[in-house]
């Protein structure tokens, strides 16, 4: 037999869930679940494949499902099927066809597996559970603070230690290298520069294009350290339009998660694929990767344009750094003989147990039961009529 299938392993970026943290990071994904019916978020159910014609477009920079996503031939339509790498344009198509007529906003949120064919530096596993909630139909400074307040509280639910909220506008540097006619070439260049934060990535341009785009480099912190510097930089009048709104969103942001929180980077626009108005990002210390990411984006359907903003969690990353909490801590297991009825069952069950059956043909003596219990680490176990803990070993 192949070792690989000997060995029970895995292709690279992929893992089986065992206990308990897979119990726990369900427990997660659940109390987020929840957290969005209870801000009026109704939950959508999107299929993991799906024809990728229908994906295409369905958000202003978006081709498909991305181009890491798994494609593979139908057998019964000969069309080519696309496995979900992302589920926000999924949501994006429900909301474009199914619920056409429901009233605007439309809240929406969704729980599920997407598939990438790569993982990255930060976040290497190919499977990543997304758990979400999108408000479609409605921009401006309400919506971004819906949106923030819901993201705040939804983290709060959880200790997470040192949260960082980064806040960047994917859409500010292209417009700025277009206002300066800069070409297609000059633009990946620039912001390949700011990505590496490689100041000598802005010597080919001209020295006064050049001396905006260092300012903006060093334009990176708290948001009053940020909304000073960029200040101070001569920005051609329609971008300076883009910042002023850009700065009302900075106030938004800085109200609902604390200016201590708040990391302000507007040079930022890698890793966003399809946001544009602006993005965030959410990290803690000690956990690697993104616990989170969202923000505003342009809808397209057949007939019409809508704005539209979100925010995905990535549960399997920062839940098993709450796996010692309260929340997380694992419920006292009771073995019961084969014969107890159902009624104390449920009464142990009630009383916060979860009850294991003991398999055995016979129940034996109270030392052979709790033998029995220690062994399928069980704290407790039920006989003749009462509740008995297990003895140390």
């Amino acid at each position: 037999m192949d070792d690989a299938v000997n060995n029970g392993l895995l292709p690279e970026g992929l893992r089986d869930g065992l206990p308990p943290r897979a119990a726990h990071n369900t427990h997660v994904v659940r109390a987020l679940e929840d957290h969005f019916a209870r801000n009026g978020y109704a939950l959508v159910a999107p299929p993991l494949i799906e024809f990728e014609a229908g994906l295409r477009g369905r958000v202003d920079a978006g081709q498909g499902n991305s181009s890491d996503a798994f494609r593979l031939l139908d057998p019964v339509s000969q069309k080519t099927l696309i496995v979900r790498s992302d589920i926000t344009r999924q949501v994006a198509r429900i909301a474009e066809t199914r619920m056409t007529e429901e009233p605007r906003p439309l809240r929406l949120s969704y729980t599920g597996s997407a598939l990438r064919t790569r993982g990255s530096q930060l976040q290497p596993s190919r499977q990543v559970r997304q758990v979400g909630f999108e408000l479609i139909g409605a921009d401006g400074l309400n919506a971004a603070k819906e949106l923030a307040d819901i993201v705040f509280s939804a983290f709060e639910q959880f200790d997470l230690p040192a949260l960082t909220y980064d806040l960047s506008f994917p859409g500010l540097i292209p417009a700025l290298c277009a206002e300066l006619g800069l070409s297609a070439s000059q633009t990946e260049q620039v912001i390949r520069a700011l990505d590496d934060k490689d100041a000598a990535g802005f010597s080919a341009l001209p020295p006064k294009d050049a001396e905006i785009f260092l300012a903006l480099l060093a334009a990176i912190g708290s948001p009053q350290q940020v909304m000073a510097a960029v200040e101070k930089i001569a920005l051609p009048a329609n971008v300076r339009k883009l910042w002023s709104n850009a700065v009302a969103l900075i106030d938004v942001f800085t109200r609902a998660v604390g200016a201590e929180r708040l990391h302000v980077d507007p040079g930022e626009v890698h890793g966003f694929s399809y946001q544009a108005g602006w993005a965030l990002s959410v990290f803690s210390q000690g956990i690697r990767g993104e616990l989170g990411k969202g923000g505003a984006y342009a809808l397209t359907g057949a007939d019409m344009t809508e704005p539209a903003q979100g925010f995905t969690f990535y549960p399997d990353v920062f839940a098993p750094s709450t796996l010692a909490s309260s929340n997380g801590q694992a419920t006292p297991k009771i073995l019961v003989p084969a014969d107890t009825s159902a009624d104390i069952v449920a009464n142990l069950q009630a009383d916060g147990y979860v009850t294991i059956r003991d398999l055995s043909p016979k129940a034996g003596t109270s030392d052979e039961l709790g033998k029995r219990a220690a062994h399928l680490r069980c704290s407790a176990f039920f006989f003749d009529g009462r509740i008995e803990s297990v003895k140390a070993v």
